[in-house]
């Protein structure tokens, strides 16, 4: 009994070493798949070769005897190139080969061989082995002229088939099952190909997802507990300082209580901002970027105490499709950083906006105190403040920003010195049904610095 199932597993190992043989790391899955595929086929058709030698040597028919011992020796050879790591080679002797050794069986048989049926099987390989339409219709066409000649030469030397009609047939019907493989197998092949990619954005998505929850775990972890703690400690001191009866004390440590906890309500409602941002939420609509402009213009030009307030635009009757709602937001976050992280008495904004058959740029410029060059990729990230005792703010501002620059496709960067910022926002346009994926794939964006620059020459318009 253990002996019998030593055996079973031990030939149970041969076999998936077998199928197996060719596979490589290095190689494609769709590679490896064929690779496998075609191993398999290998084992059916040594065994189904050895079953056919036996029976037919039994019987005293030693063509099909000869023929099926020819096929054992030319799988040896391709199980032997497989083993050396040499699968295209293989599964090319294989679309080559085969028709051929099928041929001659057919011609040294005397009418004794058909093989019909043989050559059906090597059209469902050649298109499962290659995936381009040309070379399936190639492999094709070998095979059928390989069939045709041998139904000729059985119908005319050795009377195995009764006439023309039949050869017709027999073409017609080779014929359009090939054609059926073609189709099903391509259609299956996409189905599986759109399928993959599917499962590739989702994954690519899922693994953004868990990138952000474990950097917004461990920023809420830390930030969110910092005016917790200060609520806490403010109101033991309160509530100590009025048993006291200091009142001026009590006053005092309340003003902080309730200092901590707008902080605390707009962290929180600013988290629920950014996990509610969705792709789904965006109802596109075209929009005048100069109207865009003025409404902020109106918002923020202003005097504020002993500083004065200039927004300067320029968009050129440009227009742009997105989302109205969050694009106001996005670039008034960007201007109310110009204004807040600024020690000028003249606080100057820029809203400048520019296109080419690409895309369209959005640049905003300040006058501000800058952004140091560590922070500047940090700064679209959760809770990420320049400065946290001196200017007030949650830190989600940008990364609120940046994920809606993701949800309209488009990309946020910034770049400074020690005075003055500018984000670039740049939104990629629908491309016309003309423009093919490798003008796409062509593409260059302006780099950042010389938009910079050009928005910096172009100061004087505004």
């Amino acid at each position: 009994m253990i002996t019998q199932a030593s055996t079973s597993k031990s030939v149970l190992d041969v076999v998936k070493w077998l199928l197996q043989l060719g596979n490589s790391p290095s190689t494609s899955p769709w590679d490896n798949n064929k690779t496998y595929h075609l191993n398999l086929l290998l084992l059916v058709s040594t065994v189904a070769s050895t079953i056919f030698a036996l029976v037919y040597s039994y019987f005293g028919q030693m063509t099909i005897v000869y023929s099926a011992v020819s096929i054992i020796a030319f799988n040896i050879l391709l199980v032997f190139l497989q083993a050396k790591q040499k699968p295209y080679i293989a599964r090319l002797l294989t679309c080559f080969g085969y028709p051929l050794l099928f041929f001659l069986f057919i011609y040294l048989g005397k009418g004794e061989l058909k093989g019909e049926y043989a050559f059906f099987l090597m059209v469902s390989i050649s298109v499962l082995f290659f995936r381009s339409l040309w070379r399936q219709i190639g492999m094709i066409a070998l095979v059928f002229s390989f069939f045709l000649t041998s139904q000729i030469i059985l119908f005319q030397q050795f009377g195995a088939i009764e006439n023309g009609l039949s050869i017709l047939g027999n073409c017609i019907i080779f014929l359009s099952i090939a054609f059926a493989l073609v189709l099903i197998n391509n259609s299956f092949i996409r189905q599986i190909i759109d399928s993959s990619k599917k499962n590739a954005q989702l994954l690519k998505e899922l693994a953004y997802s868990n990138e952000e929850l474990k950097r917004l775990n461990y920023m809420v972890s830390h930030d969110l507990r910092t005016p917790l703690r200060q609520i806490v400690s403010f109101s033991k001191l309160a509530q100590s300082s009025n048993q006291q009866g200091e009142t001026s004390s009590t006053t005092e440590y309340m003003e902080l209580i309730e200092h901590s906890a707008r902080e605390l309500y707009s962290m929180t409602e600013n988290l629920l901002s950014l996990a509610h941002l969705d792709q789904n939420q965006l109802k596109v609509e075209t929009l005048q970027l100069e109207s865009l402009f003025c409404r902020l213009k109106q918002q923020f030009s202003k005097i504020e105490g002993s500083k004065t307030i200039n927004i300067h635009t320029a968009a050129h009757d440009l227009q742009m499709s997105g989302s109205p709602i969050l694009l106001q937001m996005v670039l008034q976050n960007l201007v109310e950083n110009g204004i807040k992280y600024n020690e000028s008495l003249t606080k100057e904004i820029w809203l400048e906006a520019s296109e080419d058959e690409h895309e369209t740029r959005i640049i905003v410029r300040d006058n501000g105190i800058g952004i140091p060059e560590d922070d500047q990729e940090k700064i679209f990230t959760v809770f990420h403040r320049l400065d946290h005792h001196k200017y007030q703010g949650t830190g989600l501002g940008l990364a609120i920003a940046k994920k809606i620059m993701d949800i309209h496709g488009g990309q946020i960067a910034v770049i400074s010195g020690q005075q003055g910022s500018a984000f670039a926002l740049r939104f990629p346009k629908v491309n016309t049904e003309s423009e093919s994926t490798d003008t796409k794939e062509q593409q260059q964006p302006i780099p950042l610095k010389m938009l910079y620059q050009i928005s910096k020459q172009n100061r004087a318009i505004f």
